[in-house]
């Protein structure tokens, strides 16, 4: 059994450090992604990857529908594929316990496990600490799938995301929902997602889904307009709806503080 992260990043120059060296131990081998970012993001990646020779493997890529064709290859192999997004960040200690569980077999005919999540809407690094909304009531968005019960999973839009999902004959895919059976303080596969946190240093910092950059430019309206007007409206279009998603889904409940010390 192996562990294969995919990472698809776009402007995370604050936070990929972080990000990358929390689940270093836990993968077998890291696939990172970079959608045309225009930070420091790709110095940062290959910096890191040049300290951990053989284990990431690293590449631009033009267009979104590239990234999942780097994972379906392990559809009806041994491999458990960890999508990590450039907004999570996770707790490196409690998932080497996951890691163990995932040898042991206990997991074996679990499709997918949900964890445990705060959605950030502060950190303080000094007293480190961190302010956001639970998971639950808020939505879990952690995404690590068993590959070993499929048969095929193409034509994704985005790695992980839809597509034509075929499964093992006799196989149910079923999801493992970890949060409902560990609160925060003994959880081990447990995210911070900094989905509210600022990730680059750029002026504009949208963050966006990639998805969500695809629904838009097949609009009509894109072919009319100018390149520069395209840009323009695609930022404060996205910006909006992906602020409307994130209120409706991830800021669910009263807003708690807690320690972060194990995550940075």
């Amino acid at each position: 059994m192996k562990i294969v992260g995919i990472l698809l990043l776009k402007n995370e120059e604050i936070w990929i450090k972080n990000i990358i060296e929390n689940i270093i131990e836990f993968c077998d081998k890291i696939i990172i992604l970079d959608n045309n970012s225009t930070d420091m993001t790709w110095s940062i990646i290959k910096d890191i990857q040049k300290k951990m020779s053989g284990k990431i493997y690293s590449k631009k890529i033009k267009t979104i529908r590239e990234s999942h064709s780097f994972i379906s290859g392990y559809a009806g192999t041994d491999t458990w594929i960890f999508g990590v997004d450039g907004d999570e960040l996770y707790d490196p200690i409690g998932l080497m316990k996951l890691k163990n569980e995932l040898l042991e077999g206990r997991f074996n005919k679990v499709w997918n496990i949900k964890g445990n999540v705060l959605h950030c809407t502060r950190i303080n690094e000094t007293k480190k600490n961190a302010v956001g909304y639970m998971a639950p009531p808020s939505r879990s968005m952690t995404k690590l799938y068993n590959f070993n019960l499929i048969e095929k999973w193409d034509n994704c839009p985005e790695r992980l995301h839809s597509g034509d999902l075929v499964k093992k004959r006799g196989v149910s895919l079923k999801t493992k929902y970890l949060y409902k059976v560990h609160e925060w303080g003994d959880a081990y596969f447990k995210c911070l997602h900094l989905c509210f946190i600022k990730r680059s240093r750029k002026k504009i910092n949208t963050n966006i889904n990639p998805a969500e950059v695809m629904v838009f430019s097949e609009k009509l309206i894109y072919r009319i307009l100018s390149k520069a007007n395209i840009n323009m409206l695609n930022e404060l279009l996205i910006s909006f709806q992906r602020s409307e998603y994130k209120t409706k889904e991830y800021s669910k409940g009263r807003a708690i503080k807690i320690n972060i010390e194990e995550f940075i």
